[in-house]
């Protein structure tokens, strides 16, 4: 025996051979293997590169513990060799964002049986764990099986561009027209002006874009001579509406055209109509209904401006402006900062 040289032992021998496997195995599926470093192997020992038909590197990545030698096909059941796994690396395992295999190599023919780490799936023992890896995994055929495992792929790129454009719309646009049709009416549905609403708040940029550009249409009334606040369904539904959208005083647009904000006030506060004619309505409403109408929507607005690093003079603009569209007279000489004044 010469000890002039360096050695290595028959323990990193026998599991190099089982990475050398997995890997053959990998490279097969047209896929990448990239091995972990014995000094950072704390029971991961590589990761697994899924890579599509056309080369592209998805950023899907799958993590394996690789066992070689004959001792780990010792135990099995009918159906199942039994894989065991050390307490340590348990937790490590169940905190781990990609999925792991459990991979069992045989010395004798090279053949690799794999199974998904599922915590719910393993017993414990003192020292240690176990979990069965079925008879019928083989890795060399289940590159399907595998691919499953992994969280879908997504164009990103393409949501940002089209975000990005979304974006570049709303700000070289005067206005957002919401329309709400009459069946979303009698249906009592909101969620497509909620949607609307959260997709404003994709991001700060695109809600700052967005403020006082949004305008309310009800569509399937034209024909109607009522005014909208005299239509028993819509007096039933905008309530709902209102309630579905707290961020409607930063959204709503204040100035013509659109008279969002004045509407759904309108149409959940008693009303009297003291003048109509072809060219003009004035209307009666009630203070404590419009009251309770803006203090609903002060706290909305506040959370909106002091998400996006607002001052308290563009919030005061903001309001004082949402409160005008209401009733300008009630706010005269009031203090709009951050709500009105108690």
């Amino acid at each position: 025996m010469n000890n002039n040289y360096p050695k290595i032992s028959l323990q990193s021998r026998i599991g190099n051979k089982g990475v050398e496997n997995v890997g053959r195995v990998v490279t097969e599926f047209g896929w990448l293997f990239r091995r972990t470093h014995q000094e950072d192997d704390f029971g991961i020992d590589g990761y697994i590169d899924v890579v599509m038909e056309d080369g592209s590197v998805t950023g899907q990545v799958i993590a394996v513990q690789i066992k070689h030698g004959a001792t780990y096909f010792r135990q099995k059941t009918k159906s199942s060799y039994i894989f065991r796994g050390e307490i340590k690396h348990f937790n490590y395992y169940c905190n781990n964002p990609a999925p792991i295999l459990l991979i069992l190599s045989h010395p004798k023919n090279d053949q690799c049986y794999w199974r998904l780490f599922d915590p719910a799936e393993t017993e414990h023992n003192q020292g240690s764990w176990t979990i069965e890896v079925p008879f019928s995994n083989k890795l060399s055929t289940s590159k399907n099986a595998i691919t499953a495992l992994c969280t879908p792929t997504n164009d990103h790129i393409g949501k940002h561009r089209e975000a990005a454009e979304h974006a570049e719309l709303i700000r070289s646009s005067g206005f957002i027209a919401l329309h709400i049709p009459r069946k979303d009416v009698l249906a009592r549905k909101v969620d497509f002006a909620r949607n609307l609403f959260d997709s404003l708040k994709r991001t700060k940029k695109l809600a700052r874009e967005a403020q006082g550009k949004v305008v309310i249409y009800f569509s399937g009334y034209e024909d109607d001579p009522r005014e909208l606040y005299e239509i028993p369904e819509v007096r039933f539904f905008v309530p709902l509406l209102d309630f579905a959208l707290p961020e409607l005083f930063y959204f709503a647009r204040t100035e013509e055209p659109g008279l969002t904000i004045t509407i759904l006030a309108a149409c959940q506060s008693p009303i009297k109509v003291r003048t109509k004619n072809s060219e003009k309505i004035t209307l009666e409403l009630d203070l404590e209904y419009l009251s309770a109408f803006l203090d609903r929507h002060w706290p909305g607005l506040n959370e909106m401006t002091d998400w996006l690093g607002m001052s308290d003079e563009e919030n005061e603009r903001i309001g004082r402006a949402a409160a005008a569209a209401v009733w300008p007279e009630i706010w005269r000489g009031r203090s709009m900062k951050r709500g009105p004044a108690k």
